[in-house]
């Protein structure tokens, strides 16, 4: 499979080969199979070694958004396998819609077409590049650096349009001393620090 050199400094960056290259919706992807397990139990405790992957993507996602790639773990349904994924200059709410984020158990029936006017109004004020979608979950980096009070606003929005949609623990647990916060204060907090949303549908 010929890759060129970009998709070749990716492979370098994440330590993963793109052994595949397919059509996923109107899109021209490559594709890296993820074999670690979602959970691992030690005597010490869980380990989380997929989720290990998902954030790497995260850390390295702008970078890769410069060579002209997103580069994201996809999930295309909720009965397949997740992969790494690189596709040259993916639209954002294209690829909500690709992997039909925001559907899984979405009982009003119009989750996820309200998940993608939200944001697509966000990515008109703050744009951001995805490192993770599946029918359960959204995730994004912003691109510009948002302030606290920006993050707050934001934080606020969401909550508007889909309280469902927040990770409540996962926002708390990047707050230190949360004590009594309430959750707008810590979905601000946890979007401020980490520069990202992440959106998920349990």
């Amino acid at each position: 499979m010929n890759r060129p050199p970009e998709i070749q400094q990716i492979e370098a960056l994440l330590g993963r080969t793109f052994t595949a290259h397919e059509t996923i919706g109107p899109y021209s992807a490559f594709r890296a199979p993820i074999d670690e397990p979602r959970v691992i139990m030690t005597p010490d405790g869980s380990e989380f070694p997929f989720y290990r992957v998902i954030e790497t993507a995260g850390e390295h996602c702008l970078w890769c958004h410069g060579l002209g790639y997103t580069v994201f773990v996809g999930l295309p349904d909720d009965v397949g396998l997740p992969a790494l994924y690189a596709i040259g200059d993916a639209d954002p709410i294209r690829l909500m819609s690709v992997f039909d984020v925001g559907n899984h158990n979405d009982c009003t029936g119009d989750t996820p077409a309200r998940a993608r006017r939200y944001m697509t109004a966000l990515s008109a004020t703050d744009p951001f590049v995805p490192y993770f979608a599946d029918p359960a979950g959204f995730k994004v980096r912003f691109i510009d650096h948002v302030s606290a009070a920006r993050a707050r606003d934001i934080a606020g929005a969401v909550l508007e349009f889909d309280p469902d949609a927040v990770a409540l623990g996962d926002a708390l647990a990047h707050v230190e001393d949360a004590g009594d916060i309430d959750i707008l204060d810590a979905l601000g907090q946890a979007i401020h620090t980490r520069q990202r949303l992440e959106l998920w549908w349990d």
